[in-house]
């Protein structure tokens, strides 16, 4: 990787997302191989090339889905990298799931603490989890606003008649004009 960062690769946008895709497939592989420190130290070095040319979909989703999953207390600096990823995150494939996950630590960092005592570690965490649900949150209510309008369409109840088309019978409440 550091034999590519050297080269021009890095000076365009095409060789910048293909840098990231690069670090973004070794983290998660070093994540079920090399354990988290590999993951994290990966998962930065992909983020170092996120824009909004460049997006960071693939390293969210992998967080939020997989590793949140099966975490059971997960690192700050892990949460700082999922938030960090969620800035410039595309669509989603799996909303649902993500937001379950990032819901679920949510209630778990939250249930922990007293409100009152709320120590800078916990307030850290519970900053980058509010992060990453936002982002989550909201293509889950895209994707749910876009699956009711194409379930239900609007219905129009005018007749159109293009301008061209002359001479044509139109069918208006019974009655047959001509156009």
């Amino acid at each position: 990787m550091q034999i590519l960062e050297s080269t021009s690769l890095p000076k365009s946008v095409t060789g910048q997302t293909q840098l990231a895709e690069l670090a973004v497939s070794a983290s998660s592989s070093a994540f079920y191989g090399n354990g988290i420190e590999t993951f994290l130290d990966r998962g930065r070095r992909a983020s170092t090339y996120f824009s909004t040319q460049v997006k960071s979909t693939k390293l969210f989703e992998f967080i939020a889905i997989n590793v949140l999953m099966l975490d059971e207390a997960p690192d700050s600096r892990l949460l700082r990298l999922l938030a960090e990823s969620s800035v410039y995150a595309g669509q989603l494939e799996d909303a649902e799931t993500a937001v379950y996950n990032i819901h679920m630590k949510l209630v778990e960092a939250l249930s922990i603490v007293d409100l009152d005592d709320l120590e800078i570690e916990v307030a850290i965490r519970v900053e980058c989890l509010l992060m990453a649900f936002h982002v989550a949150a909201a293509q889950k209510q895209e994707e749910e606003l876009i699956k009711d309008l194409f379930h239900s369409p609007p219905i129009f109840k005018a007749k159109v008649t293009p301008s061209w088309i002359r001479g044509r019978k139109v069918e208006t409440k019974g009655n047959l004009n001509s156009v």
